[in-house]
């Protein structure tokens, strides 16, 4: 049985995928041509991300729901982000869930970023559990192979746009959101494992 549900953050429970691009192409108009150093250009990214996030993130279907499901299974819940810290705590703050993760894991703890299993490892550690005691939930191809590569099951929310795409199979469940999950969901055992 599931002990853990680890949750990624962009695209996943908020839909900030258009709000990077957003805020790349209104930082990249403003700077034109200046030659600015490539830390400096991130930050100005991060910084637009962040207040976009703040004034226009919108949450995606279905975080009500499975976090009802694990509730009510006494499931702990972390979040494992390939984003800043700042923007995750923005992001949980408009979502209204900074009270809802045990735990919180950014990119900016790890050395490597996903396909690499590191954020995942770090967090099943942190939690103290065995990564075959926790499930993944993931919406980019990248973290559900994060996942899989830590021994974890996975759930895979992919985009509309990629939900055929067969390299996903690799996940244990494929969902159209993240309200289809459902409690049995959280006795499955790991696929070859």
């Amino acid at each position: 049985m599931v002990k853990a549900a680890i949750f990624d953050l962009d695209g996943l429970l908020i839909n900030s995928e258009p709000l990077w691009e957003e805020a790349q192409m209104f930082v990249y108009t403003l700077i034109g041509v200046e030659e600015l150093s490539k830390l400096y250009v991130a930050n100005m990214i991060v910084n637009e991300v962040e207040r976009l996030i703040v004034s226009k993130g919108e949450p995606l279907p279905g975080i009500r729901e499975v976090f009802s499901v694990l509730r009510k299974n006494r499931i702990r819940i972390a979040l494992a982000s390939s984003s800043f810290h700042r923007v995750i705590k923005a992001a949980l703050k408009r979502l209204e869930l900074e009270d809802e993760f045990e735990l919180v894991f950014s990119g900016q703890d790890c050395i490597y970023g996903k396909p690499n299993p590191e954020i995942y490892l770090k967090t099943s550690i942190a939690l103290g559990l065995e990564p075959w005691e926790c499930l993944v939930f993931e919406d980019s191809l990248n973290g559900v192979i994060a996942g899989k590569s830590a021994k974890m099951k996975v759930a895979a929310v992919p985009e509309k746009r990629l939900g055929k795409d067969v390299r996903f199979s690799i996940a244990d469940y494929i969902l159209d959101s993240l309200g289809d999950f459902e409690e049995p969901m959280l006795r499955l055992k790991n696929k070859g494992n």
